[in-house]
C-alpha cells in the first residue's frame, strides 16, 4: 500500500489518529474490493482529518462521503484528501439530532493538553480554553437523504455513544458499519440498536475503557479481519 504524503498538526492528536487507523488498522478493515465484491461506497462521520477516508480509498473503495464539521480539521481533511478528490466528497457539516449552529471549543497550542480532558457539556475552567468556532450540523435524514446519492452504503464509519438511537433508522442503509465507542453501558444499547436493525454479524474488541465494533448484516469476515475478536452479544448478555 503506497500511502501519499498527509498533514499532521503539531501538538494535536493526529498522529495518533492517524497510526491507529492506518499503521494499525484499528478498524479491521479488510481489502475492500475482490473477485465475488465491486469496489464499495463508504460514509466517514466524523472524518477527524480524512484518515480513515483517505485509508478506505486505499483498500478499495470507489467513492467515500467525508464528513467532518470542526472547520480547523476540515481544513486538513482537505489537503490530505486531495490526493484521492475524484474518490473522496469532503463534506463540511455535522450530525446531531437537528438542525442548525452548534459551537465548538477552540483550543489554543499551549492549552491542548487541558482539552484533552474535555468532554461535550462539561463546565470549561476560565483561561483553559481560547474561544470558539461556529459549526452546521444536521440531523441524520438530511445527511443521508441530501448528501448520499446511494440507497445502501456499503460501509458507514462512526463514533458512536449515548446518541446511538438518533442514528438508528439512517444507519439501516448500511450493509456494515464500524466505529468506537468510550462506555459499556452504551455499547450495550448500540449492540441492542444494531441487532433490531438487521445486524446479524457482530464483533468486538476492547482496549482498556474503549470498545471497537464491527456489525455486518451478513458476515462481518467480508470486509474485516475478525481474527480473535469476540461476538459482541457476549458483551450485551452480561449483567
Amino acid at each position: 500500500m503506497n500511502i501519499p504524503t498527509m498533514t499532521i498538526r503539531a501538538f494535536t492528536n493526529d498522529q495518533q489518529i492517524l497510526d491507529k487507523v492506518i499503521y494499525s488498522n484499528v478498524y479491521r478493515i479488510k481489502k475492500l474490493v475482490s473477485e465475488t465484491r465491486k469496489a464499495p461506497v463508504v460514509v466517514d462521520l466524523g472524518a477527524h482529518c480524512g484518515y480513515f477516508s483517505m485509508f478506505a480509498v486505499l483498500n478499495g473503495a470507489a467513492k467515500v462521503y467525508s464528513f467532518e464539521p470542526y472547520l480547523e480539521n476540515f481544513k486538513v481533511l482537505l489537503e490530505n484528501t486531495s490526493w484521492f478528490s475524484d474518490k473522496i466528497l469532503p463534506i463540511n457539516i455535522g450530525v446531531m439530532p437537528s438542525d442548525g449552529q452548534v459551537f465548538f471549543w477552540h483550543p489554543t497550542l499551549e492549552t491542548y493538553y487541558d482539552f484533552e480532558n474535555v468532554k461535550a457539556g462539561d463546565s470549561v475552567p476560565k483561561g483553559h480554553i481560547n474561544g470558539y468556532q461556529i459549526g452546521y450540523c444536521a440531523n441524520p435524514s438530511v445527511i443521508f437523504n441530501m448528501y448520499v446519492e446511494e440507497k445502501e452504503i456499503d460501509l458507514v464509519k462512526i463514533n458512536l455513544g449515548y446518541h446511538a438511537d438518533i442514528f438508528s433508522q439512517y444507519l439501516g442503509k448500511a450493509k456494515n458499519v464500524c466505529g468506537q465507542c468510550d462506555n459499556p453501558d452504551d455499547m450495550k444499547k448500540i449492540i441492542q440498536i444494531m441487532t433490531d436493525l438487521g445486524f446479524v454479524d457482530s464483533r468486538i474488541a476492547q482496549y482498556d475503557e474503549t470498545f471497537i465494533y464491527l456489525f455486518s448484516k451478513t458476515d462481518c469476515s467480508d470486509m474485516f479481519d475478525v481474527e480473535g475478536l469476540k461476538n459482541a452479544e457476549i458483551l450485551s448478555s452480561k449483567a
